[in-house]
């Protein structure tokens, strides 16, 4: 990438479920090892979900009934 190149920057949360997209300008470039660039934010910022998470069921307890014990 060259300096003032335009790049959208994503990431993503798997356990949230949830995509970031960051509009961005490279500000410069080292081209050394390893390459090194800057960003600059240059726009909205956006926050996409991509994935529907279930609703968490509650979980119901089962009575037994009284406990009797059998050996004495």
């Amino acid at each position: 990438m060259s300096p003032a190149e335009r790049v959208i920057v994503r990431t993503a949360d798997a356990v949230s479920g949830v995509e970031y997209a960051l509009p961005c300008t490279v500000s410069w470039v080292y081209d050394g090892s390893p390459v090194i660039m800057a960003l600059v934010v240059d726009g909205i910022p956006t926050r996409a979900e991509f994935a529907a998470l279930p609703e968490p069921r509650q979980a119901s307890v089962l009575s037994i009934g009284r406990q009797v014990r059998l050996v004495g």
